[in-house]
């Protein structure tokens, strides 16, 4: 039975109190949330879970797997076994939240010691920086397009860098607030974005072909390794949220059971991502060239009056998505920079997100690098996500919260001291299981030398799940 701390009292005898509410600034960060301060739940993990999937860049992941020459049946077979693959190995990683009262990349001290638990939060940092970019870039694309057709607002590159900035703004606020303003967003964003969603799949019914065969592999020139390819795809957006699942698992009640909790992640996991993707390519094939541009195409397709959803689909959508990335990577920048609070980090790394979106759209063109983007992910989340759920059955959910705050507070020692801050079995095991998967990756950006040892079929999630397993 795992074993959880009690509530530690202050050393003037009250009881330790944080803010954490709606309209008010999270005042807790990467340390210890006491029991009492537990007010969450495995509802609130999965209404999280599936919300900040509900954004424009799902639609247009999901149509990138029609621009890689797949039809509809096609697709969804890889939407669907890809997302209940990524679930399926991130959902236990949600038990370590209520048991050490703080983030994944600080909790995963346990297993690659206090100091080796950067490797958690480098990994995250890239990987939330980037997802929030993608989300402010989409919402952007969607919202000057949609303003166009409206009122003729011209799509420059003004107009453009006007409505990032803003939308990033808007994002940086909710997370600035922190975790029950992210947690009420993701709310609204399951009723609201999944009704517009609704509407537009009922107004594209008429215009899609189920029958759509797709068949100009452009990636990979044959059926299989481009299926294979989509589901390594598909299966990186749940994986990629494996360092941030405890953001909020943290503040779920000790009450509720470990079923609950990893049920309630691999739900909200995988049927958020797979109701964004799927709409995504059942809007494409509804389009004149389904592999055309996907934001310009959905707006240019849609009837007009439909045109102010999709605006807020884009708009409402997308700052969701920004909100749970950035606050994430606030918390996990706190934790790699003690002498930061989680407020003065995540400003930090707002500023440094915008940034971001407007050099990848006005110097790389985004886009171009969201395949390559999401497959360097799974390849390096796998082999850390791996680590933490074999580390966490082989303790039996046991940990000491204070010895894994530390490093936090400057100091050394603890039971998850092991070699100079670092447990090498662990370490080695990733950088192992990172390094093969990296060599079976076939993209646009990286290709590796064993990429075509199964005649192009992407081995690159397999291996690195396997090799850092056995290690």
């Amino acid at each position: 039975m795992a074993l959880l701390p009690r509530k530690r009292p202050r050393a003037d005898g009250a009881a330790a109190a944080g803010t954490d509410g709606i309209g008010l600034v999270e005042s807790h960060g990467i340390d210890y949330i006491p029991l009492a301060e537990r007010h969450s739940s495995p509802w609130n993990l999965f209404t999280v879970m599936m919300g900040q999937a509900f954004f424009l860049g799902n639609l247009v992941i999901g149509w990138l797997l029609i621009s890689y020459g797949l039809g509809w049946w096609s697709s969804v077979s890889a939407i669907l076994i890809g997302n209940a693959l990524g679930a399926l190995i991130i959902c236990p990683g949600a038990l370590l939240g209520p048991r050490t009262g703080t983030n994944g990349p600080v909790s995963s001290g346990a297993f690659f010691g206090i100091v080796g638990r950067i490797i958690g939060t480098v990994v995250s940092l890239f990987t939330a920086i980037g997802f929030a970019a993608l989300a402010v870039w989409t919402s952007g694309q969607a919202v000057i397009a949609g303003m166009n057709r409206l009122v003729g607002l011209p799509m420059t590159n003004t107009t453009y860098a006007v409505a990032y900035g803003v939308i990033a703004l808007i994002c940086f606020l909710v997370a600035l607030y922190g975790h029950a303003n992210v947690v009420a967003a993701q709310k609204f964003l399951v009723v609201a974005v999944g009704l517009l969603m609704l509407v537009g799949t009922i107004i594209f019914a008429s215009k899609v072909n189920i029958g759509y065969t797709g068949g100009h592999y452009i990636l990979t020139g044959g059926f299989w390794p481009t299926w294979s390819l989509a589901v390594a795809t598909t299966a990186a957006l749940p994986i990629s949220l494996a360092p941030y699942v405890n953001d909020y698992a943290r503040y779920v009640s000790t009450n509720a059971s470990d079923r609950r909790i990893s049920g309630s992640v691999f739900l909200g996991c995988a049927g958020g991502v797979a109701v964004t993707m799927l709409f995504g390519v059942w809007t494409a094939i509804g389009f004149k060239n389904p592999t055309g541009d996907y934001v310009s195409n959905f707006v240019s397709t849609s009837p007009e009056w439909f045109v102010v959803p999709i605006v807020l689909i884009g708009l409402v959508g997308g700052c969701g998505q920004a909100a749970f990335s950035i606050y994430g990577v606030g918390l996990d920048t706190s934790s790699l920079i003690p002498k930061l609070n989680r407020v003065t980090a995540t400003t930090l790394i707002g500023i440094i997100t915008i940034a971001f979106v407007y050099v990848a759209d006005f110097v790389l063109g985004a886009i171009n690098t969201v395949n390559s983007f999401v497959l360097l992910l799974i390849v390096l989340l796998i082999p850390w996500t791996m680590v933490v759920i074999i580390g966490h059955f082989a303790r039996r959910g046991y940990y000491k919260p204070d010895d894994l705050q530390l490093f936090n507070q400057g100091k050394t020692g603890g039971i998850y001291w092991f070699t100079g801050g670092l447990n090498w079995r662990a370490v080695v095991a990733y950088i192992v299981g990172a390094a093969v998967g990296c060599m079976f990756i076939n993209t646009s950006l990286f290709t590796g030398p064993w990429s075509d040892l199964a005649d192009g079929v992407d081995l690159s999630t397999v291996s690195a799940l396997v090799v850092t397993a056995i290690v």
